[in-house]
C-alpha cells in the first residue's frame, strides 16, 4: 500500500471542521480539510475539463459545462466516496461525540 510521508497533512485531509469546534476557530484552516478541499475542487474541475475537452472535441462549451457539472457535483462525489468506503477514514462530530466514518 501507499505510505504517506506527511502524516500531519493526511490527518488534516481526513478531519472535518466540526472536530475542531469554535473554541479554536483561528486554527480551523490548519487542522481540517476545508482549505485542501478548496484547492482540490479546482484541481478536479481542471482535470475533468481537460479530459472532456480531449474526449468531446466537437461539443460546445455549454454542453461541456453541463456534463462537467453533473460529473463533479457534491452528491455524486459523496456517492463515490461511500461506494469505495473512504468515508470510514474521515473524522467528524455528530451530537457532540467524535466519530470516525459515517457515524
Amino acid at each position: 500500500g501507499y505510505r504517506f510521508n506527511n502524516k500531519t497533512l493526511l490527518y488534516q485531509a481526513l478531519t472535518h471542521e466540526s472536530v475542531i469546534g469554535d473554541k479554536i476557530s483561528f486554527l480551523v484552516d490548519e487542522l481540517c480539510y476545508e482549505t485542501l478541499e478548496w484547492i482540490g475542487d479546482d484541481v478536479l474541475k481542471f482535470l475533468t475539463s481537460v479530459h472532456m475537452f480531449q474526449s468531446y472535441a466537437t461539443a460546445h462549451e455549454g454542453e461541456l459545462t453541463a456534463i462537467r457539472t453533473k460529473l463533479i457535483k457534491n452528491t455524486r462525489l459523496a456517492e463515490i466516496v461511500r461506494m469505495r468506503g473512504w468515508d470510514a477514514h474521515c473524522r467528524r462530530k455528530f451530537d457532540g461525540s467524535l466519530n470516525w466514518g459515517s457515524g
